[in-house]
């Protein structure tokens, strides 16, 4: 049976063979320019599903937050700390292998099924950065995560609000078969909302389609930068 994005060994593979053109050799732009907007305080949880070798993990830490990555491949979580210079510490976590930086970062990184992952071994954490794992995801498999990602955050010290902020595409799925998928806003608000609220931080819409997608031929492109909250003991 052909693997596909919905079972981790599609996403094992793909490193391996390096179909990765999802990976931002710098990091995301919108990351940087929107981040403020989530209003995290220093030294606060910052979660990262499905987050692969990206090189927001460090950007996150270095600007003080203690950031937990969780990704199915081990072949790219070691090339995050490889190429980061970093050597890390390693330890059973549950069903999961955590590679740990050490210091100044409070950086980890847990190898193994994001579905596995649970509040106790999160610790306590409101604020979630989700680049390209809902868009990897097929739609049987979407309202799972979300289901998933909003059952892990609980509210922060002195109440403030849950926060997850998506970096999210769209597009006329007919014309292309994903990964990445198109995921539009009104699926993410059909998901999370309530208590969820989404607050629209960009919204660009193009003909032209840079990278890989336009060269798949794609005619057009909407992408989104998301900051969902929802207020305390919503």
């Amino acid at each position: 049976m052909k693997a596909t994005a919905a079972d981790a060994e599609f996403w094992k593979t793909a490193w391996v063979e390096g179909r990765t053109r999802f990976h931002q050799k710098h990091g995301c732009p919108d990351l940087r320019e929107h981040w403020a907007a989530v209003e995290a305080q220093p030294g606060e949880r910052v979660l990262v599903p499905l987050c692969g070798k990206s090189k927001d993990l460090l950007w996150l830490a270095e600007r003080g937050h203690s950031v937990l990555g969780v990704e199915f491949s081990e072949l790219a979580a070691r090339a995050f700390f490889e190429e980061a210079g970093l050597q890390p510490s390693e330890h059973r976590e549950g069903p999961h292998v955590a590679l740990r930086a050490p210091d100044p970062f409070d950086l980890t990184i847990l190898i193994g099924d994001f579905f596995d992952l649970t509040r106790e071994t999160l610790g306590p954490c409101r604020i979630a950065y989700d680049r390209a794992a809902v868009v990897a995801l097929p739609p049987e498999l979407r309202p799972r995560y979300l289901a998933h990602l909003a059952s892990l955050l609980g509210d922060g010290l002195g109440g403030e609000p849950r926060r997850i902020l998506f970096i999210t595409i769209a597009y006329n799925q007919d014309e292309k078969e994903g990964p990445p998928f198109s995921v539009p806003t009104s699926e993410l608000e059909a998901a999370l909302c309530p208590p969820y609220r989404f607050l629209s931080l960009v919204h660009r819409v193009g003909s032209e389609v840079p990278g890989p997608l336009g060269e798949s031929g794609l005619g057009g492109l909407e992408e989104n930068v998301l900051l969902a909250s929802a207020d305390p003991g919503a």
